[in-house]
This record gives C-alpha cells, sequence and structure tokens, in this order.
C-alpha cells in the first residue's frame, strides 16, 4: 500500500468526492484546505491521474519529518536519486504559508553548496511550483511539504495536470456553441468518476459531446443521444477529431433521440449528463 497526497482544486469538497468515487477501497488519512492524504493499494502515475478532474497534482509521501529537520531531510531525498551534473528542483508548500518557503530554499541551497552539489530551485519569487513551471523542471524533480498539524509530510511529486491537453480538448476541437453548453473536460471528469466505477456510460443531452470525448479518454463505452440533430452533428465531427487526435480503443454509440421518451434495446449502466441549465449568461 502508498501513500499519496492530492493537491485539491478550487472545490476541494468536490475533489474529495471525486476520490472517495474513483477509489472506494481507499483510505483517507488527512483532509485539509489544500490536499488530501489518501492510502491506496494501487500506483498512480501520469497515466491514471488524467483520469482525475478535481485535482491539481499528486505525490507520493516518502516521509515524515519535524519542522527543525525539513531542509536535512529534503537534501537527503533529493540527493538520493541525483547522479551526476546539476540537481534541477522545486519545492512546493501546502497547510504551512509560502512565506516560509525563502528560507527553507535559501538553507537547502547553502548545504547543497557544503556537499559540493550544484543545484538550482524552480522557484520563482519564492512560490508554490505551477504546473507549467512543473513543465520545465525537465529532468528535475517537484517536492511538496505539507503540514497536516502535527507532523510535516514529504512527498515527491508523481504527476501533474496536463494543462496543455486539457487546452486541446476544450478549444481545438472542431464543434464548439456556447448556446448549447460549454462543459469543462475537467467537470466532466469529475462527473463522470462520480458515477463510480461503471461499465457503460448513457448521456441523453450530449450536445457537443464533452462528456463523450472525456468518457472515451478515461476507458468508458459512452451511448449518447441529443434531439437536436444539428447538435449531434457536431458532436459526431468533434469525437471524429478524438480519434485522429488521441489512442481511443472504446466504442461510442450516437444517435437522434427525444430524452423524455421510452427507448428500447439501449443498454447502459449509468447515466451522466448536463441537463438545461437557462439561457446562457454573457455577463
Amino acid at each position: 500500500m502508498s501513500t499519496y497526497l492530492f493537491i485539491t482544486g478550487k472545490d476541494s469538497e468536490l475533489s474529495i468526492a471525486e476520490l472517495e468515487a474513483r477509489y472506494p477501497k481507499g483510505k483517507i488519512d488527512v483532509i485539509d484546505g489544500d490536499f488530501v492524504v489518501m492510502n491506496l493499494n494501487q500506483t498512480i502515475d501520469q497515466s491514471e491521474f488524467n483520469k482525475l478532474g478535481g485535482v491539481i497534482k499528486v505525490g507520493e509521501v516518502v516521509f515524515e519529518s519535524a519542522k527543525d529537520n525539513l531542509s536535512n531531510e529534503l537534501v537527503k531525498q533529493l540527493s538520493d536519486g541525483h547522479s551526476s551534473g546539476k540537481l534541477n528542483y522545486g519545492i512546493s508548500v501546502y497547510g504551512w504559508g509560502e512565506d516560509h518557503l525563502r528560507s527553507l530554499l535559501l538553507d537547502m541551497k547553502k548545504k547543497f553548496k557544503s556537499d559540493g552539489t550544484s543545484s538550482r530551485f524552480a522557484n520563482q519569487n519564492f512560490k508554490n511550483i505551477s504546473t507549467a513551471q512543473h513543465k520545465g523542471l525537465k529532468k528535475g524533480i517537484e517536492m511538496i511539504v505539507a503540514n497536516d498539524g502535527t507532523k510535516f509530510l514529504i512527498a515527491k511529486v508523481v504527476a501533474v495536470q496536463d494543462i496543455d491537453s486539457y487546452s486541446k480538448r476544450d478549444f481545438k476541437k472542431p464543434y464548439r456553441d456556447m448556446k448549447v453548453g460549454m462543459l469543462p473536460p475537467k467537470l466532466a471528469q469529475i462527473m463522470i468518476n462520480l458515477a463510480g466505477d461503471v461499465g457503460t456510460i448513457w448521456d441523453p443531452f450530449c450536445g457537443g459531446g464533452v462528456l463523450i470525448l472525456e468518457g472515451l479518454l478515461m476507458g468508458y463505452d459512452m451511448v449518447a443521444s441529443d434531439i437536436n440533430e444539428n447538435t449531434l452533428s457536431g458532436a459526431d465531427e468533434n469525437i471524429e477529431w478524438l480519434k485522429k487526435e488521441f489512442d481511443i480503443k472504446n466504442t461510442v454509440s450516437l444517435y437522434v433521440h427525444d430524452a423524455t421518451l421510452p427507448q428500447k434495446d439501449v443498454k447502459f449502466d449509468a447515466i451522466v449528463c448536463e441537463g438545461y441549465l437557462g439561457p446562457p449568461q454573457k455577463h
């Protein structure tokens, strides 16, 4: 069993609900305003993390430390995996003010220098590492320091949100219609995960197909319908685009249907959808 530290999104309660639904056998140890510590019997890598919409990054907990030993332990953890050349790293703190980063990073820099290790920290203006900055680390390492109120947890970041892929799926797909709806891919992922471990998902109000695309990427077979033929044509266009841009192995059935009427011979295990939310609010 491994212990993971998930950094939650803007709505932490929704993030926690998603984690509990996706990992029902996991055990939550700590819930903080910024993070969740969870024990899991499975490995969280970038591929698995890409199926979570409500968390920003995740690290595997490698050590528990007292406050006065943080810099020593961080230097040790970073040095153990370093062989030669300049050591690039970043430190992010949660449950503990970012104002502590300056002294922590400068103290680590002195210790690396005294050990004869050439090092560089990526923290700009002594702030936490953003997802964009994490990408810039390349062969470097990001460590998380989280204060749960009684101790400090040190975790090595193993995955972060793929902001480029989200942007591509949100803005590069061929069909987008603000009047039909602009469901963000991250929220679609959360909604799908909240359905639990299911087989085939039906979206009875599929619109441009955001839930279809995210469901396919997450490994689900999808059934999708809409009362509007033109909208359905746009969804079909987006599905074909997805197949060209990503490795899709699952199936999708798309058809015109009024969701207020019965239907036969359509099998599904869960319904995930966004219904009518009223006229678009432009201001």
